[in-house]
């Protein structure tokens, strides 16, 4: 599946996006890792290898191949794969690189099933985004922002009404430039059938973009829908 990079950036309020897949661990990754480097390397040049800590495997923290401007990077171990990005290009431009990846991968070595498929959106809404954030109704997590709230940090976990596991994480400072942290990580356990990577993502999206679009003021929603619906 080709792409077309480097994407043009969505303007949101998304500081890192990350598609990350965990699987049963498969040590041809290791014999298989250069073949797979080659083949990104032109568009992720940089290669961080990972240090050895006490109490973690080496074998299981990934390689990371990285964009020299490190604008995003791809995520690969015995038992992961991961792609991450900054500067957000949009969800379809997003999801088709990294099955891109994906496809490489599987190509490279045999994989049986995935363990966890995962979703994860960081956005920062600060200066005139803090606008954006909804005050009105808002979903639970965001209830304990009110108008006289200096500080805040919470942690909520959900089941979504596609089975997902979401787990949604709020900080928030009322002085300087920090403003709201919403971080959504959404997730499904198990993946027998590989062939359906695409349709497991796309659910899990839509499930992320229901909470987001619920954390944030109608107007705000309103005018990303439109935007991802104008014609090109």
């Amino acid at each position: 599946m080709a792409t077309n990079e480097p994407f043009d950036v969505i303007p949101v309020p998304l500081m890192e996006a990350v598609i990350e897949v965990r699987f049963p661990g498969e040590a041809d990754i290791e014999r298989r890792r250069g073949a797979f480097q080659s083949a990104l390397r032109s568009r992720y040049p940089d290669l961080l290898v990972p240090g050895v800590a006490a109490d973690e495997s080496v074998a299981t923290s990934p390689y990371i191949f990285a964009a020299a401007d490190r604008s995003r990077a791809v995520l690969l171990s015995v038992n992961l794969l991961g792609y991450v990005v900054q500067a957000y290009p949009g969800w379809e431009a997003f999801r088709d690189a990294f099955l891109e990846h994906w496809e490489r991968l599987t190509v490279l070595v045999s994989l049986q099933r995935a363990n966890r498929v995962a979703l994860r959106y960081v956005n920062r809404f600060s200066g005139t985004l803090a606008d954006a954030v909804r005050t009105t109704d808002p979903p639970p997590f965001l209830t304990p922002l009110s108008s006289a709230t200096l500080q805040h940090e919470g942690s909520t976990r959900i089941r979504t009404q596609r089975g997902h596991e979401a787990h949604v994480r709020v900080r928030y400072e009322s002085e300087g430039d920090a403003g709201l942290l919403l971080d959504l990580d959404v997730a499904r356990d198990g993946l027998e059938n590989l062939a359906t990577m695409a349709d497991a993502l796309q659910a899990l999206h839509a499930d992320v973009e229901e909470i987001f679009l619920a954390s944030v003021e109608p107007w705000f929603a309103a005018s990303l829908v439109g935007a991802r619906e104008e014609p090109t």
